[in-house]
């Protein structure tokens, strides 16, 4: 059985497994990487600063400061007869949407989605305009639709600018208005063609802009039945209505409940006036006039919300463009225009109606459509597919990368911890928080998670390294003094709406597995290959052979220390690497060094199981936050564990997680001269790595095992093996730690039979034999993840068939027969059921 889960973390692997197989084995393309500007400098900021980072909601754009503008669309039916049912904003599961998918985004200044509701196609596209001296950049959006089938409906738009800012510095809180036209009763008359409304607002977070919502020429209306016309009251539907509330800035982002009360209102008030109307004139009950629901039309002072609501028959077109004003003081004051008056957009920006001209229209689809073939000639470049699969097969790959990419959202809040409500958290509460992330869910999970991040940022990295970079930074800020990064970051009322409150609180002792190190990894494999060093040392068979002393391993690589080039972190000059991407990668693992070593120190203090006499010396690690059913924490939720949860358990995938934390700081340390942490590190790795193998194979299961600390008579101390057989002992293996070819050959077994790993779809995460397959949730009880199989994939593409001198001829020929047949039943198996469903499972 495959779990269904999400169309971005596991169907993105998805995406890499392809990629892998043609040698993609994690080197960043350097024809399209520009490594030129950092992510810490302003330049970086600038380009990513206005972006799609609303994953949450269908389509929604806002920029990467905390008191952003929230932009934002919604869509009713007008059959509906329900608007707080049938409203469409949130990503919702219960929405019952065909599909909902980006199917083109580069993650900086374009993307394209589609929105299949219905009868109806929705199509958003996004655009940025960077030619501009205010921060970030200008934006237009396109929101169109076509129809499936003979009857085209007729849907109620609904565009919005909310303003979250307040406590500005001159005591005043952000604004909104209309202006051009009057708001009237019957909302703003359609008087020309091509009709827009004017919004200006002034913010302290982004300052002064104008939004500009703007019909297409060929755009229709529903036209006025006779049973309406005979209605006084009734409003007119070729109008374009519009609501400005001033709301409690916190509140601001509630936008969707604030349309649902409105609609309520009235849809009740047209029903009563329809009543009315019949009582007078029994004809009109003969054919009931339909009820569409409008908003108030109404403007309150000092307005930080507003909502232009156009009831359009499919198709349609609709462009919205977000434009900065300029003042004199910015050698940009708006001039006039001989031979007319000026619009209002030219009183506030420069040639603004060549500049609108310029941003919607014709020419605006003449820049998508040329961003559309960049997006695909550059997919094709970094991911090579088109010579191994067909035209649809190349486009779902892409489907599934810019869903990726277009879920990458901007959160910015307090977290609240378990110390939240000390006396001390209280006086002083704990500053906003930002995360840049991505999500690895739209409709359940739309925030960041730090397990996740990592297989996230294994795709993003190939793509555009300065993004994955900027992601890790941003994660990384947000570490205690302990080295403590919460495993689900809920920042923010908007983000705390969409969880049950009894998950809001995080614990300071839970954590998540390091994923990152993947990211770490490739940048160090890099410089490693690119600039002739020897990092690895726990892979050279020369100096790491069983029949070696430590010591002298350890012995020369301390030699070995002394003839790398300086390095900054030790006061000394940078290594000076010819290679642009090395140097790069050099300065980002630099600067995240010391927030490495904290890290890894968090990870010893809160993860040691209880020690007991005669092991003391053992590596034994446990989850914390165990419970009777789940393990949130190891990322495997209900995988069986222990019976009942102690500090006496030994988890084999939180210790194999430890071999690759200390291998990697030790390759780091290496790097970068530090002989003190790299003999800690190499310390650490060599003593975890012998109680893997002394403490958790079970030879007589043939896979790594959980362990239990048993006290025997006479106060003995011994450990049990917890015979499960499944993803948790097979980590060894996922993240190429186990070198053993007798322990891999066992595995392999394991793995290959039917009646316990092996299916069609991939591998299990529990053995078919096993007690807890399939009960309970039923998540990692049997259930096949891309995440963990990509990994196996992963290793023994890049690890073992690489290395295979190494093995047995037998052995590698098992090895290559799993590779092909493994990645060919994920492959098929995903594309198959995205072509059946419309969605990645």
């Amino acid at each position: 059985k495959m779990k269904g889960w999400s169309v971005v973390v596991w169907g993105v692997v998805l995406v890499y497994i392809v990629c892998v197989a043609f040698g993609l084995d994690g080197d960043v393309d350097d024809t399209v990487v520009d490594v030129n500007s950092f992510s810490r400098n302003a330049s970086l900021n600038e380009q990513l600063f206005w972006g799609t980072y609303r994953p949450g909601i269908y389509f929604g754009v806002k920029a990467r400061t905390p008191q952003s503008p929230l932009f934002g669309f919604m869509w009713l039916d007008t059959a509906s007869h329900d608007p707080t049912a049938d409203l469409r904003h949130k990503c919702l599961e219960t929405d019952h949407m065909r599909t909902y998918s980006w199917t083109s985004h580069n993650g900086r200044d374009f993307g394209q989605q589609v929105l299949h509701d219905k009868n109806t196609k929705i199509f958003t596209t996004f655009t940025k305009f960077g030619n501009t001296s205010k921060k970030g950049g200008e934006w237009t959006a396109r929101i169109s639709a076509s129809s499936i089938g003979p009857s085209p409906s007729t849907l109620s738009l609904f565009f919005y600018t909310a303003l979250p800012g307040q406590s500005n510095t001159d005591g005043t809180a952000d604004t909104i208005k209309l202006v051009g036209q009057k708001l009237g009763r019957q909302g703003l008359a359609i008087k020309e063609e091509s009709h827009r409304a004017h919004l200006q607002a002034t913010t302290e977070s982004v300052g002064d802009f104008s939004v500009l919502v703007i019909d297409n020429s060929t755009n229709t209306r529903p036209e006025e039945s006779a049973a309406r016309s005979k209605i006084k009251g009734l409003p007119l539907l070729r109008n374009t209505h519009a609501y400005g509330a001033k709301v409690d800035p916190d509140k601001a982002w509630l936008v969707e409940d604030l349309i649902k009360d409105k609609l309520l209102l009235d849809k009740q008030k047209q029903q009563n006036l329809v009543l009315k109307a019949m009582m007078k004139d029994e004809k009109i009950g003969s054919s009931y006039p339909q009820i569409i629901p409008v908003l108030p039309n109404t403007e309150a002072e000092k307005s930080n919300v507003f909502i232009i609501q156009k009831i359009l028959t499919v198709p349609f077109s609709i462009d919205v463009a977000f434009l900065y004003h300029h003042s004199s003081q910015e050698g940009g004051a708006p001039k006039k225009v001989k031979g007319r008056k000026s619009s209002f957009l030219e009183k506030v920006v420069p040639n603004g109606e060549e500049v609108l001209t310029a941003r919607t229209g014709p020419q605006f689809t003449t820049k998508a459509n040329s961003l559309k073939s960049d997006f695909s000639a550059r997919f094709e470049q970094v991911f090579k597919l088109k010579n191994n699969y067909s035209e649809a097969d190349v486009s779902i790959a892409q489907y599934i990368f810019s869903n990726l990419l277009g879920s990458h959202g901007y959160f910015a809040g307090n977290s609240l911890t378990d110390s939240s409500n000390s006396i001390n958290s209280l006086l002083n509460p704990p500053p906003i928080q930002e995360l840049y992330t991505g999500v690895p869910s739209r409709p359940f999970f739309p925030r960041g998670f730090f397990w996740d991040e990592g297989f996230h940022q294994l795709l993003v990295r190939e793509w555009d390294e300065q993004i994955s970079d900027d992601v890790w930074r941003s994660w990384f800020n947000l570490m205690d003094d302990n080295g403590w990064i919460a495993r689900e970051q809920i920042l923010g009322d908007e983000s705390r709406g969409r969880v049950p409150e009894k998950f809001w609180r995080q614990s300071e002792d839970f954590g998540n597995p390091p994923t990152f190190l993947f990211s770490v990894l490739s940048k160090l494999r890099h410089i490693e290959q690119n600039e002739n060093l020897q990092l690895d040392w726990a892979s050279n068979p020369s100096f790491n052979s069983a029949e070696m002393d430590l010591s002298d391993s350890m012995n020369y690589y301390q030699n070995y220390i002394s003839t790398l080039p300086n390095s900054a972190s030790s006061g000394n000059e940078t290594h000076h690497f010819e290679d642009p991407i090395s140097a790069s990668n050099l300065r980002f693992l630099e600067e995240m060094y010391p927030k490495l070593i904290k890290n890894y120190d968090w990870y010893m203090d809160k993860h040691v199981a209880e020690q007991m006499e005669n092991i003391v010396s053992s590596a034994i690690f446990r989850w914390p936050g165990r419970t009777l059913n789940h393990t949130f924490t190891s990322g495997l939720d209900d995988y069986p564990r222990a019976e009942l949860p102690s500090n006496r358990e030994g988890h084999v995938d939180l210790l194999s997680w430890m071999i690759l934390y200390s291998r990697t700081m030790s390759q780091l340390s290496l790097l970068l001269k530090d002989d003190q942490l790299f003999n800690r590190y190499s310390t650490d790795y060599s003593k975890f790595k012998s109680s893997l193998e002394r403490q958790y194979w079970n030879e007589a299961s043939g896979i790594y095992q959980d362990i239990e600390i048993v006290e025997g008579r006479e106060g003995r101390v011994s450990t049990e093996f917890l015979d499960h057989v499944g993803y948790v002992g097979l980590f060894p293996m996922f993240l190429g730690i186990e070198t053993n070819e007798h322990r891999i050959n066992k595995m392999l077994s394991n793995i290959r039979d039917e009646n316990k790993l092996w299916s069609r779809c991939g591998i299990r995460s529990l053995s078919r034999t096993d007690e807890y397959y399939g009960t309970g949730e039923d998540y990692w009880k049997g259930s096949v993840w891309i995440n963990l199989n990509y990994l196996m994939l992963r290793s023994v593409k890049t690890k073992y068939l690489k290395y295979g001198g190494v093995f047995s001829a037998k052995t590698n020929e098992k090895l290559e027969d799993l590779y092909r047949e493994l990645r060919g039943n994920i492959i098929r198996n995903i594309i198959d059921n995205y072509k059946r469903t419309g969605y990645i499972w």
